[in-house]
């Protein structure tokens, strides 16, 4: 069990460059911006899990951590404490879904898989995205509808 959120400061830092970014993107398209620090922030924890060498490197700069370590720490207390189910007590109840895809031609390392499940709570799913990724998309939404994906992306498909 994770005892505290250490990258508060990180998180804060990186939510303030996402949107300066985003903001430049939004206003050139006229709309309005929506975004989530929280899930960009676990997605590329996520990412960094099973990341080596400059990668990691990068990843940990970018995100403001100092090891893989300390991004699974912060992720778990997240998902056990702040995103905890307050509801009976009259507090909110948080809905928060992680999870990993992968090709289900290229397994995923076992320690990977360990860390996906045991510190990130995000489920694996082994997935055929050369032939059936938009049907499993619909089977695993339950959110959000997505038509069928056009082939050229589905190499460099990801959802946060």
């Amino acid at each position: 069990m994770a005892l505290r959120f250490t990258g508060r400061d990180s998180l804060t830092a990186l939510t303030y460059r996402l949107a300066e970014q985003l903001a430049v993107t939004s206003a050139e398209d006229h709309g309005n911006l929506i975004f989530s620090p929280l899930a960009i922030y676990s997605a590329l924890s996520l990412v960094a899990a099973g990341a080596r060498g400059s990668t990691l490197d990068e990843l940990l700069a970018v995100l403001g951590a100092s090891s893989r370590g300390e991004l699974a720490e912060n992720v778990l207390f997240v998902a056990e404490h702040a995103l905890a189910d307050r509801s009976k007590s009259g507090g909110p109840l948080v809905a928060f879904a992680s999870g990993v895809w992968h090709d289900a031609g290229r397994p995923l390392e076992p320690a990977y898989k360990e860390a996906v499940v045991t510190s990130y709570k995000a489920e694996i799913r082994a997935v055929d995205f050369r032939n059936k990724v938009s049907v499993h998309i619909r089977r695993s939404s339950h959110v959000i509808s997505c038509p069928s994906i056009d082939r050229s992306c589905q190499e460099n498909l990801v959802y946060i």
